[in-house]
């Protein structure tokens, strides 16, 4: 009898791990008073060829801080799941706190957690819903530029209607793989571009753009996990370019995949779908598609259409089946979303390559 109930009690702890684990929503409390953010529970390795659960958190909260925790835990105890999460804001790192996550009753989509310190206070409290939806933080900058300067500009009365449009697309293209792009704030933020401007011609060179870039992953505007958008109205990187994303990795012309960095160039006059799908092709590389080519078309599952997001820069917004599930594998990966950034430090211009929309193709 007693080895009836051990066998029955462990075949139920996988099937209760397996109800916890998926990704949520998260409105948490805190210190920092209120943030919102994603969690992830996952099994996987958590010493050696041991496997548990991993658990992590992202959020941000009303100033745009970024919040992490992460922790690895054997299983559950007693229902609940029991892990130490270390923690970090803004990068800098915070005290580990023990944290409990446990079911919310009467609702199997729900969880909360609660973060104790050594002295088992609450320090954070946070809900959990769970949902099938990959939410991507998004960061829109706009470049400004002074009255006297030759660089225009983008206009500060078309800073937050342009951001809509670009949320608005985003999130019409990438709905099928199921994501949400979410703009950290209301409004864009705005980086004086005529300072990157070297040479004074009006127009940011391929070398210019790497100063930004440094400068964007300096500032913290620009980091792992987020989708960067630079709107200008200026010319950029070379004559008639659309749209840029610097890439990082070799060249690989037969697959349909390619790993470049989480940022992008868009000339705001290339924001209305009409004309061109400009915004959603970039972020298209940005997630680690590559353009088509002859050499890759064939991998598609239909390639006998011509409306595809990554070919001629976005000449339409077809998702190829292929296509969604490259994007679904690397959208999975919590808490980055694939979005890793750039893998070496090499300036755009030397030996990199970079991803452009050009407007003759």
């Amino acid at each position: 009898m007693l080895r009836g109930a051990l066998l029955l009690l462990l075949t139920i702890l996988p099937a209760l791990a397996a109800a916890q684990e998926g990704h949520y929503r998260v409105d948490g409390l805190g210190p920092e008073g209120v943030y919102r953010g994603s969690a992830q529970i996952e099994s996987g390795r958590i010493e050696g060829s041991r496997r548990g659960l991993l658990v992590s958190m992202r959020a941000f909260d009303g100033r745009v801080r970024e919040l992490r925790y992460s922790g690895k835990a054997a299983g559950l105890t007693k229902g609940e799941l029991r892990v130490v999460m270390s923690g970090k804001r803004d990068g800098k790192l915070l005290p580990p706190l023990r944290v409990v996550v446990k079911p919310v009753p009467g609702d199997d989509k729900a969880l909360t957690a609660i973060y104790l310190d050594n002295d088992k206070k609450v320090i954070r409290r946070e809900s959990w819903i769970r949902t099938r939806i990959v939410e991507i933080p998004l960061v829109v900058i706009t470049l400004e530029s002074d009255p006297k300067s030759s660089f225009q500009g983008v206009p500060a009365d078309q800073a937050e209607v342009s951001q809509r449009r670009i949320e608005a697309q985003l999130n019409t293209t990438f709905k099928p793989v199921g994501v949400r792009f979410r703009a950290l704030r209301d409004k864009p933020w705005s980086v004086p571009g005529d300072r990157f401007d070297r040479n004074k011609d009006g127009r940011l060179g391929k070398d210019e753009v790497a100063l930004l870039q440094g400068a964007l992953e300096r500032r913290g505007f620009k980091q792992p996990g987020r989708v960067v958008v630079v709107l200008t109205d200026a010319p950029f990187a070379h004559p008639g370019c659309r749209g840029w994303t610097p890439g990082d990795a070799p060249a690989t012309p037969h697959s349909l995949t390619d790993p470049n960095d989480n940022l992008s160039l868009v000339g705001r006059a290339y924001l209305s779908p009409a004309r061109f799908h400009t915004v959603a092709h970039e972020v298209g590389h940005q997630l680690g598609l590559d353009d088509l080519y002859t050499t890759n078309r064939g991998k598609l599952e239909d390639a006998k259409r011509h409306d595809h997001l990554m070919e001629s820069g976005g000449r339409g917004f077809h998702l190829d089946a292929a296509v969604l599930k490259i994007l679904r594998r690397h959208t999975a990966g919590f808490p980055n979303a694939g979005l890793e950034g750039r893998i070496d430090r090499e300036p755009i211009g030397s030996r990199r390559r970079s991803r452009s929309s050009v407007a003759s193709k």
